[in-house]
């Protein structure tokens, strides 16, 4: 049975009810209020999954149009002056670039929390880790992960973690708006979500909802936090995530060497038509990368004088 530290068991809650969870002599957590009760996998992953159906209902206001600041989803990720963390030197994820990680918040003691959601096989715990938190991966069914949970219903106190990271989970996420607004639920007055999203990628693993720049927007906006970037990927442009991700459906049976080089040709001749073009005219062309990007990068915070509320 793993060991949870008792400042991380102290914001567990019922995703059911909210309530508090006290752990037994048996090392289970039982709810407060309800009588469910949440034990560990024979993985010693603890499983705070719904155990019933759980209904939430979620209001949006109609007729108000959004707007985008100018600034976002104009230029990839570039790397922040003065990073709160030192990087250099540390080998991480190969997906988490020099820029993304620039963004990493540094953690103010030993008691501050990360939340890796839809953490997967945890690659992304040394990098917390390094950066001075506490490490908390949550996933729905790896059971790599210390806890089971779905990102809906997150089974953590309002305002109790300090950075949540989300590498390519929200388009597996079937209600988004219902998700941001759980992630800004759990986060800290200040604290910071880092996270990517598929656009241009083909489907993959029960994703759900693809991002356009507008669709990430809304989501971010919609829960309340305050973006700081919202970018997309030059690296990794449609025909990248094609050739990588859907080859073998374009030209089955065809070598991957073969098949990658057709997929990528477009963007091969794209990239020399452009560079060709702007010198011809000696202008600059306006970046439309999030017309063509497979993915986006965001960063936001939770407001700072967001109202304290506790769960009990």
């Amino acid at each position: 049975m793993r060991s949870i530290p008792d400042y991380v068991s102290d914001i567990l809650i019922c995703p059911k009810c909210h309530s508090k969870l006290l752990r037994d002599l048996d090392g289970n957590f039982n709810c407060k209020s309800c009588p469910e009760v949440y034990s560990f996998t024979e993985n010693d992953s603890l499983d705070l999954r719904l155990k019933s159906e759980k209904t939430i209902t979620e209001k949006v206001t109609l007729g108000k149009s959004l707007t985008l600041p100018s600034h976002l989803a104009q230029e990839p990720l570039v790397f922040k002056a003065n990073p709160q963390v030192d990087f250099s030197g540390f080998v991480a994820p190969h997906h988490l670039s020099k820029e993304l990680l620039s963004y990493f918040p540094k953690a103010i003691d030993e008691r501050s929390m990360m939340l890796d959601l839809g953490c997967g096989d945890v690659v992304h715990r040394e990098v917390g880790e390094h950066a001075g938190f506490e490490y908390i991966g949550l996933d729905y069914s790896n059971e790599k992960a210390s806890f089971l949970g779905d990102g809906h219903v997150l089974p953590f106190r309002h305002n109790s973690i300090d950075f949540v990271l989300m590498i390519a989970v929200l388009e597996h996420i079937q209600y988004p708006l219902v998700l941001m607004k759980e992630v800004h639920r759990v986060l800290k007055p200040g604290g910071t979500i880092i996270g990517t999203v598929s656009f241009l990628e083909p489907f993959h693993d029960n994703s759900y909802y693809h991002h356009t720049h507008l669709g990430l927007y809304n989501d971010l906006s919609y829960a309340g936090f305050e973006v700081e970037q919202l970018a997309p990927s030059r690296v990794w442009k449609v025909f990248d995530a094609q050739a990588r991700m859907a080859g073998w459906v374009h030209f089955p049976g065809m070598s991957k060497f073969l098949r990658d080089g057709i997929i990528r040709l477009p963007r091969t001749m794209s990239d020399l038509w452009s560079g060709a073009y702007r010198l011809l005219r000696r202008k600059l062309l306006p970046d439309n990368l999030k017309y063509v990007t497979g993915s986006f990068t965001f960063v936001a915070s939770k407001h700072e004088t967001i109202e304290q509320l506790n769960d009990w």
